[in-house]
């Protein structure tokens, strides 16, 4: 019988069924797999020797025989560099010194010679203690062997070492049960952020209804508390003092600056989600449009405008304009007292997808830790003794830019003034290719 030199793996090749082994197993198979090998002792050595080269090409195994009570009979040079035994130790004595005591008071030897009998051959893997304590994880195949009169002479079997594989095995699934665990917490935290942001969606988009609401149904009241302070003030001009002409305009700043506010609000509740879509504009429009209802002709002012080849943007001009409006006019109204304004407008492409616009002054500037707190609603710098304003300006800005699916900041880096950038998208990346939901909500998006 003719042996290849090498087998892939010789244990798990004499396990098999002998229809599924190749060419090589199938040959270390017909040595000494079988219920009952007709084996004498001349030919059993001829086969060892052959499965010893076949045993060489593999690496990491062992071929023990075993006399019919279990004693150790054989044992090859392989068996002593696996096991670090020599034969001189083991030689008579019986297989379990390889079982741990567990294994061994489990019947674990027992049963491995009582099932290679009954079946033909039998595979267990098990740490194998080796010499001075030691140890690995193995693989083993018992198989009966006869003589010629069919008479049990003992048993064969085959260790290999496969802790390497164990341990590949164990780290594999580790790392499976590490990714499947990582991807159930992203899905869960996918869903939790999904229902989350529709939740304070849903809130936004209510607390946008009622801001607009309250916004719309205070003009009315307002505009008759408007009308008697200016009818107090032209027609009862002559019977107020000086206290009385105060304390009514007084009350004339208060309901001016109230309706500014309410009418900031509802321009604020007019900026919703989706009126971008499918729209496209020319920045430089935009830009004009914005100028041209400051009157800008009317100031001492320079103004510098550089827009680059930037051409179109993503988005609905009136709103986009409403930006460029409220940022030019906030360089206006904080400048520096005798100085002479100064306000550049520029922009610049930053990517295939994305360009940049900026608007910067020479005003009093703001100071850094500012810089984020100044977007929110309602939050002012200066009271109305030094600077008008509401406190909302800014706010609408942000949402515009956001809902346009870009970022709004102050450019900290800047010096001697204001610099305020923001981002938008260029026409082939806008909505529908952005959307809203696309950013976390966040409760100042609502009002």
């Amino acid at each position: 019988m003719g042996f290849e030199p090498a087998v892939a793996d010789p244990v798990e090749a004499a396990a098999a069924p002998p229809a599924a082994l190749p060419q090589s197993a199938a040959a270390l198979a017909s040595v000494i797999a079988g219920p009952a090998l007709i084996l004498t002792e001349v030919e059993l050595a001829q086969r060892e020797k052959g499965m010893r080269l076949v045993m060489e090409g593999a690496g990491d195994f062992a071929i023990i025989r075993l006399d019919p009570n279990g004693l150790i009979v054989h044992w090859d040079e392989g068996a002593e560099q696996l096991v670090q035994y020599s034969a001189s130790d083991v030689i008579g004595r019986h297989f379990e010194l390889f079982y741990t005591e567990g294994d061994r008071l489990g019947g674990l030897p027992e049963r491995a010679l009582a099932d290679s009998l009954a079946i033909g051959r039998h595979h267990i893997e098990h740490w194998f203690v080796s010499k001075n304590g030691g140890g690995f994880w193995a693989s083993n195949v018992f198989m009966p062997m006869s003589d010629a009169s069919g008479k049990l002479i003992g048993f064969a079997k085959i260790v290999r070492n496969i802790s390497k594989r164990r341990e590949e095995d164990a780290a594999l699934t580790r790392a499976k049960e590490d990714a499947e665990a990582a991807a159930r917490i992203a899905d869960l935290l996918a869903a939790e952020l999904q229902a989350a942001n529709k939740e304070l969606r849903e809130a936004n988009d209510s607390l946008q209804r009622f801001t607009s609401i309250v916004a719309h149904d205070l003009r009315a009241p307002l505009r008759r508390v408007e009308t008697l302070v200016q009818f107090l003030m032209e027609d009862y001009a002559q019977a107020l003092d000086v206290e009385g002409k105060d304390i009514m305009s007084r009350l004339d700043s208060g309901v001016v600056r109230i309706r500014r506010m309410l009418t900031s609000l509802l321009d604020y509740s007019k900026c919703s989600r989706g009126a971008t879509q499918g729209k496209t504009a020319q920045l430089s429009s935009i830009v004009d449009a914005a100028l041209m209802d400051l009157d800008l002709d009317m100031i001492d002012i320079d103004l510098s405008i550089d827009l680059g080849p930037v051409g179109d943007v993503a988005g609905d001009d009136q709103l986009l304009s409403h930006v460029i409006h409220n940022l030019v006019s906030n360089a206006l109204k904080f400048r520096r007292r005798g100085s002479r304004p100064a306000i550049r407008i520029d922009a610049r492409s930053l990517s295939p997808e994305q360009i940049e616009v900026a608007v910067s002054d020479n005003g009093i500037g703001i100071e850094p830790r500012f810089a984020e707190r100044v977007f929110d609603m309602l939050y002012r710098l200066h009271n109305d003794d030094e600077y008008e304003g509401t406190g909302i300006g800014l706010s609408v800005c942000r949402k515009i830019v956001r809902d346009h699916g870009g970022q709004i900041w102050i450019d900290p880096e800047f010096e001697g003034g204001t610099r305020v950038v923001f981002t938008l998208l260029k026409p082939s990346e806008q909505p529908g290719n952005f959307s809203a939901d696309d950013e976390p909500v966040t409760p100042m998006d609502a009002l």
